[in-house]
This record gives C-alpha cells, structure tokens and sequence, in this order.
C-alpha cells in the first residue's frame, strides 16, 4: 500500500478516535456533591448574620410589645439608649403608678438577659426582686419572656420565639456604648 494511503488512514483513524473519546467524555456524568441524608424531622437552615442599631431595635421590641400587651391593663414601652430603660405603669392601690427600670443585656446561649438595675415607681425607688414578684404575679407575659425576681432579672427566650415562616433568631452581641447589637437568623430550607 502506497505510504501517503497508510498516513491517510492512520490520520482518519486518529480523528474518529480523537472524535469518540471526546464525545465519550462529554457525556459522561460530572463530579457531584455527596447527597446528605437528613435525619428524620432535621432541617437545615440558612444563617444570616444581622447588625442593626439601637433605635430600629426600640422600634421592634415597641411594636412586639404594643401587640403582646393587647389584652392587659399593663402598658409599657422601651427606650434604648446608654442602657435599656422600660417605661410603664402599673396597676396598684386603684390607680396607676408610672414605672421605670433599667436594665443592662446581657447575651447568653442566645437568649437575651436583662439584668434590673434600678426600679422606681412615681419617684420612689423601690426594691426590685418585690415588684418583679408583684409584676409576675398580676400580668400576663409571653412564654418568651421569663420574670426572675430573685436573680433581679428579666429573660427574653428567643430560642423559643415562634417566627411565622419556621425561622429562628439567636442573640450574638450587645453592646450599647458602642452601639452594636447582633443576631443570627436562622431561615429553614427548603423555602416555602
């Protein structure tokens, strides 16, 4: 056989098979990511971190509070500045008594702890752990919301705050001189 035939054959024969591998190759399935198999009730979650100031956090927890507080006689507002201060008034002797306290955060497991710092009633200051028992013993709070007169606290559960869509929230950091206050929200996926 003539030389240039066998150089034209041995070239075709390259091309086809140059041409097969690399179909071959196309079509082959990629790499994929391991499935996880999720245990049975797990969910997984996206996790954003969320920074806001003080006054956008006075504006939620006063709308929070203001539809919490629907049906009770007890009203109340907070106002975050240098330090949380919770201006109210309560029901006592017939007549109601303005309220403030102050109180200083605290995060822990991500649940905030409002620690009282000082409590007076009209301009009386007046022991706290009693009128935190009086206060716990006379209204109705959220199940979020834990009165500790012994400890002169307030806990706020936000691991047990029910968000419509299944999402959560975890307190990371107060700071109120530097005026940071951050928080996890956890989005379950899939979305609904």
């Amino acid at each position: 056989m003539n030389k240039w035939k066998l150089a034209f054959f041995i070239l075709l024969f390259s091309n086809f098979l140059i041409i097969l591998i690399s179909s071959g190759l196309l079509l082959m399935p990629g790499e994929k990511p391991p499935l996880k198999k999720e245990a049975e009730g797990s969910k997984d979650f996206a996790v954003f971190k969320v920074e806001t100031d003080k006054q956008t956090v006075t504006k939620l927890i006063n709308d929070y509070l203001k539809k919490e507080a629907v049906h009770q006689p007890l009203t109340y507002w907070v106002e975050i500045t240098d330090d949380i201060k919770l201006y109210g008034s309560l029901l006592a002797f017939g007549r109601d008594l303005d309220m403030v306290m102050s109180f200083e955060p605290s995060v822990q497991q991500g649940n905030v702890i409002l620690k009282v710092k000082s409590l007076s009633v009209g301009r009386l200051s007046v022991p706290v752990s009693y009128v935190l028992k009086y206060i716990d013993s006379q209204y109705h709070f959220p199940k979020e919301v834990q009165i500790d007169a012994k400890n002169r606290q307030i806990v706020v559960f936000l691991d047990q705050l029910a968000l419509e869509n299944g999402s959560k929230i975890q307190a990371e950091k107060i700071d109120l001189e530097e005026g940071v206050i951050s928080a996890n929200l956890y989005v379950p996926l899939p979305l609904k």
